[in-house]
Formats: C-alpha cells, structure tokens, sequence
C-alpha cells in the first residue's frame, strides 16, 4: 500500500483502533518496555505511535518526567493519542523523513511499523539517526512480513532479535 492509501486507511479505522487493536498493543508495547528500561527525564519518541499507547504507559510511571514525543503519518491517530495524552507532544510526520536533529532522544520505539514502509532499513536508519549514543532502540515488526529478519544488519546499532511463537512480530531491542 501506498503512503497516501495508508493515511486513507488509518485515518478511517482510528476511531475503532483501541477497541480492535488494543489488547495485541499493550502486549507488545509490555514486552519492549521489559527490556528497555526508560530513565527520569529521558527524552522519548515513538515513531509510529498510532494511538499513544506507549506514550500513554510511560506517562503513567511516576518517575517518568522527560519529554515524551508520539509521530505518525495520520492526523486522525495522533486526535485519538492526543484525547488520551496529558502531557506528550504530538507530530504529523513521517518514518522515513522524521522532522528532529540528529541524536536528540535517549530511547526511540517504533511498534508494528516497519512492515507498512516501502524501505523498513532506510527507515530503521532514520530512527537510529535521531538515537543519542548510548541511547535504548526497541522495535516490532509483523512476523509475517519480509522485512522481520531482514533488517537486522543496520549499523550503529547492537541488539537482540527476540522471536517467540507466541508473539505475532519479531523485537529488536538495543543500544546504539
């Protein structure tokens, strides 16, 4: 599909988001956060962010006082983040052209993502560009696509590529 047509879609389907994706969300968003653990006033974005369900749980933690930031190319998911968000930013933007300076976040999560971008590595790179160094990367991608073993050899990056028969996508959890 066609960046404008999964704007279309997800602009139609993200009144219904939550109710039909939610639990499958907090699941994954649950796993990632396992391993990656996010540290007071850390600058965090999520690439992808749909809803803000990620953002939603890192607000809810106490000692989360840095700044949150959510993008996502739908105008109709980030209303729906925004609704749900008290104190997070969020932006219309792209994954393969993410509007930051370059090393501006200490962690950068991008969840069921990479399988709709025509260039999962170009934009696995984009997202490594805003990573400080030293900073958390933690990704899913649909077990089922191509990309979900293929974007493991971008560089800058060391992590682990958890796959469980159990889960319907493949982690990337690491640090740059």
């Amino acid at each position: 599909m066609d960046k404008k047509g999964l704007m279309a879609d997800y602009n139609t389907t993200a009144g219904i988001y939550d109710l039909r994706y939610g639990e499958e969300q907090a699941l994954k968003i649950s796993f990632i956060l396992s391993r990656i653990a996010v540290k007071e006033g850390s600058t965090v974005v999520d690439v992808g962010c749909g809803t803000g369900f990620l953002l939603e749980k890192l607000e809810k933690k106490a000692s989360m006082q840095g700044q949150l930031v959510g993008v996502d190319i739908s105008i109709n998911m980030l209303r729906g983040a925004k609704r749900k968000l008290k104190r997070a930013d969020v932006v219309l933007a792209d994954a393969e052209a993410v509007p930051f300076r370059d090393c501006c976040f200490d962690a950068v999560f991008s969840v069921s993502v990479m399988q709709l971008v025509p260039e999962p590595q170009k934009s696995i790179a984009e997202l490594l560009r805003l990573l400080k160094e030293g900073g958390s990367f933690g990704a899913s991608i649909l077990r089922k696509s191509k990309s979900a073993h293929e974007i493991g050899n971008v560089a800058g990056l060391t992590w682990e590529i958890y796959d469980s028969e159990t889960m319907k996508d493949v982690f990337l959890i690491g640090k740059k």
